[in-house]
């Protein structure tokens, strides 16, 4: 899908590239949407790259996983590799891009970069008035193939994700808002499925993964 001018209106020749870092799933995808909400706001392409990056870690620890992301996604933009290369030579880079002020930058000879993780304490604090944009724009970047695997999986009502394996044990004594690269207590996540049935009303099954 190719951002749209209106008519008799100069087609931008600005960009917006997600340089996604060498990290898990979760934290590429807050890059991504951070990209993809600024690009939409200011009616610009997006360009995405680091799907296809190798993780050399799950190899090193023989992972069943390799966290090889290459062929989960397709482009939402179709961009002539000519303009990206022009893009890449001769425009002006802005890193980080304050997402709440995208009206304010310029949409010619400009190149906006996301490339960093938000900080832990607001993950969501750009996008989260945009969640049904991020929501709809990943599923249609989906392949096939994933869609059809969703397809036959039972929902879960809720959906617990814990990351154990490569974060070491909280020590006692230790802070969790203090400290970091620690795993996260398996109390946060049980007070969070006490507290969604709670306000629920009701016992919901959970998934944890």
């Amino acid at each position: 899908m190719q951002p749209s001018c209106k008519p008799g209106q100069k087609p931008s020749s600005a960009l917006v590239w997600a340089r996604l870092p060498r990290t898990g799933l979760g934290n590429t995808l807050f890059v991504w949407a951070q990209a993809l909400v600024f690009a939409r706001l200011k009616g610009l392409p997006l360009v995405t790259s680091g799907w296809g990056q190798l993780h050399i870690g799950p190899i090193l620890r023989r992972e069943r996983h390799r966290r090889y992301y290459g062929h989960y996604f397709t482009s939402l933009d179709a961009i002539p590799i000519q303009r990206i290369l022009l893009s890449l030579l001769s425009h002006q880079r802005v890193y980080e891009p304050d997402i709440q002020k995208a009206s304010e930058y310029p949409n010619d000879n400009h190149l906006y970069i996301f490339s960093s993780i938000p900080h832990w304490r607001d993950l969501f604090g750009q996008i989260r008035d945009q969640r049904e944009l991020v929501r709809t724009s990943l599923r249609q970047m989906m392949r096939a193939h994933l869609h059809e695997q969703l397809a036959r999986l039972e929902r879960p009502w809720i959906g617990v994700h814990i990351r154990m394996g490569d974060f070491r044990p909280l020590q006692p004594g230790e802070d969790f808002a203090k400290v970091g690269a620690v795993r996260t207590p398996l109390s946060y996540f049980s007070q969070l499925i006490v507290g969604i049935r709670s306000i629920h009303g009701a016992d919901l099954p959970a998934t944890i993964f």
